[in-house]
């Protein structure tokens, strides 16, 4: 099953789909609590909205539905076009384009050349389906057109702007699928008598189910395919609920069929749908129950209370359910079963048989109560809610688990960027970065923002040695944690906080973290310990963190002796006056600074000429090399050399072994890092890690 759902997972179009439903959470989240505030079952409120401001409260109420469910077709038009747009990528195509020429055919296919007789409905709820589906045959047919007619026929203008220019390279294309949109169109309207695909869809579905009695099988055949049409994206409930509106829009209809049903379809509202179709609310309290995805858990708290009054579209888009393989059985399967209990329940007599309709958006144990008039309606309901739950649990479960294997992959991906660009010397725009991958950047970044701003900064701390094993000082090291999908690779956060303009406030954070933390690592590690706070070349040039470490100065001054600023040499710094002077000035509040990945870059050595460093750290990758390459022991020991004539201190990191570590006090560095001691740890581990050590090293002496 779980191949399954990773082929049907890699399906573009899905992926595409999904994209496009997120973009248009906003509106579904708008449009929720305005359908609740107009409709809220309380026959004292419905007066007082009546009367408040002589009726204007509920017609605001009904203009903001309308701007938002009544329009979720041309919205799902246009976000699917951007979607498809942003992931092909077709040369040429721009993505007003695609937006421009779906928008029209979804207006032909929806009625739109019939003003006098037009369903504005099919703008709605209605049309999901249909705009689905038109704007995916009309972006990639215009998308083969505009290839086929890459070096054909094209319109040119000399002295035109861009906007003129791509709007003669995409005439041709927009007329050829224009003309072709309007002769289907009017075939449709001549062969079938209905002027939109919206009218076809009800006619056709209709038909099917709304045969006469009112049986058990009729009522869970319909249930299955409400259920079904919702799962698609069609409103279900619009197509096949036996509403007056939705029975007009059928011409000559018998509605008196709809009433020999009338019984059934109340006990479908009341007990099989709880929450909306799919008794998504045993979804919502499965996943608050047993999902650990924060971004689950907040879509939820969202929709909790739209779902009160059983309004779920901002759950079905928004998770999404639509369309996601996952939850397809548990969304048929929990409705049918809960119908089949209602159903034993009332012809075994537990349960009354209904004794009234009641409005949909009645919430949950009191619309039960008011159907049957007993309690026993609300305990029945109850008992459905434990068994939705109880069907919902697994596949909640095992979809977070395949979200965050996911997710996991893409971050991966994402560090594999991040580290060839490292590598290769190239600056990589990880905010720029298109489709999932770009989605999920955007993502982390806004995560880092709250935390950022919150001071929601986690450290590790890796300890430092002596050529005689004992420690001397710890690095701090940034641990940042992606939602549920542990540690990620700190340059990436790096390079996501600098593209954010957040740099500055981040490394603040940590330094307030680590002053934090002072006094417990001084307690770990003695007075004279030494804590390595990370620094960019580019913070350490601000006039404004000049400002912020002297105010830490002031504020921690018997913290500032243990401090020592690494500045990362991958960030040239610019040496002139201005920096000499400010370390100067820092130097005299009593920090100390040295710096990192000594080597790496191509001016290393002239940061020495300056008496303000008091620590090079060799770069990881020239540590690592000194056991097998001797060229890189020469350059190691012509380095520590260089730093003792100058009274600075050498230590090496990305020290992993024995071997490499005596090779490194042969050559004169006597200071070591890496996981050959141990790995950066949490500080509540720290002082157990450092016994172990010592206890380590006692007994191989």
């Amino acid at each position: 099953m779980g191949k399954v759902f990773e082929i049907i997972d890699k399906i573009k179009i899905l992926q595409i789909i999904r994209q496009a439903l997120v973009m248009i959470i906003p509106i579904l989240l708008v449009g929720s609590f305005a359908l609740i505030l107009e409709t809220l079952p309380i026959y004292s409120y419905q007066i007082f909205i009546d009367a408040l401001l002589d009726g204007f409260f509920r017609e605001l109420l009904q203009t903001v539905y309308n701007a938002t469910f009544g329009m979720l077709a041309i919205y799902m038009t246009i976000t699917l076009a951007l979607s498809i747009s942003n992931t092909e990528k077709a040369d040429g195509v721009k993505n007003y384009s695609l937006v421009f020429i779906s928008l029209i055919v979804f207006a032909i296919f929806s009625g739109g050349l019939n003003f006098r007789e037009f369903d504005i409905s099919n703008l709605g709820e209605d049309g999901v389906f249909t705009a689905i589906f038109l704007t995916i045959i009309t972006s990639y047919f215009y998308i083969l057109i505009n290839d086929n007619l890459k070096h054909g026929f094209r319109f040119y203008s000399s002295g035109a702007d861009d906007t003129y220019t791509q709007m003669l390279y995409s005439m041709p294309a927009t007329i050829i699928v224009f003309i072709i949109a309007v002769l289907i169109y009017m075939i449709l309207v001549k062969t079938t008598g209905m002027e939109s695909i919206q009218e076809v869809n009800r006619k056709v579905f209709l038909s099917l189910f709304f045969f006469r009695g009112g049986s058990v099988i009729t009522s869970l055949a319909f249930l299955m395919i409400q259920s079904i049409l919702w799962f698609l994206g069609i409103h279900g409930s619009s197509v096949m609920t036996p509403g007056d509106l939705n029975f007009d829009k059928i011409k000559n209809f018998d509605t008196s069929v709809m009433l020999s049903n009338l019984h059934s379809f109340t006990t479908v509202e009341v007990f099989a749908v709880m929450g909306g179709c799919g008794s998504t609310l045993c979804l919502a309290l499965a996943i608050l129950i047993f999902g650990k995805k924060n971004t689950s858990k907040k879509l939820v708290t969202l929709s909790s209370v739209p779902l009160i009054f059983n309004v779920n579209e901002l759950l079905l888009f928004g998770l999404p359910i639509v369309l996601n393989p996952v939850y397809f059985i548990p969304f048929m399967l929990v409705p049918v079963i809960s119908y089949l209990n209602a159903s034993l329940a009332m012809a075994l007599g537990i349960v009354p048989s209904l004794i009234s309709n009641v409005k949909w958006t009645t919430p949950i144990f009191i619309n039960g109560f008011m159907a049957t008039g007993s309690i026993a309606g609300s305990i029945l309901q109850l008992f459905n809610l434990f068994i939705g739950v109880a069907i919902y649990a697994p596949f909640v479960v095992y979809s977070e688990k395949r979200a965050l294997d996911q997710e996991a992959k893409k971050i991966n991906e994402l560090t594999r960027l991040v580290k060839e660009s490292e590598e290769e010397g190239v600056e990589l725009s990880i905010l720029g970065i298109k489709g999932g991958y770009g989605v999920l950047a955007r993502s982390i970044a806004d995560e880092i923002q709250y935390k950022i701003e919150n001071n929601d900064v986690h450290l590790r701390y890796q300890p430092q040695f002596n050529s005689k094993d004992k420690c001397i000082g710890v690095e701090c090291l940034l641990n940042w944690e992606y939602s549920n999908n542990g540690k990620i690779y700190t340059p990436l956060v790096m390079g996501l906080t600098k593209e954010m303009g957040m740099a500055a406030k981040l490394e603040k954070a940590i330094f307030k973290s680590a002053i934090k933390d002072m006094p417990k690592l001084i307690k770990i590690l003695g007075k004279d310990c030494k804590v390595s706070i990370n620094l960019t070349g580019q913070a350490i040039q601000m006039e404004e963190f000049e400002r912020f470490l002297a105010l830490i100065a002031r504020e921690h001054k018997e913290y500032i002796p243990n401090i020592l600023i690494e500045i990362t040499e991958q960030d040239s710094l610019k040496i002139d006056y201005d920096l000499i002077s400010r370390l100067d000035r820092l130097k005299k509040l009593g920090y100390r600074f040295g710096i990192d990945d000594f080597s790496m870059g191509s001016t290393s050595l002239k940061y020495l000429r300056y008496n303000v460093f008091d620590l090079v750290k060799i770069d990881g990758n020239l540590s690592l090399d000194v056991v097998n390459n001797e060229r890189s022991r020469e350059i190691v020991s012509f380095l520590t050399n260089l730093t003792n004539q100058f009274n600075i201190d050498i230590l090496a990191e990305y020290v992993e072994n024995e071997e490499q570590k005596l090779i490194l006090e042969s050559i004169g560095c006597l200071e070591y890092q890496g996981y050959y001691y141990s790995e950066a740890v949490d500080i509540d581990r720290l002082e157990a890690v450092l016994i172990n050590i010592k206890e380590k090293m006692g007994s191989a002496s």
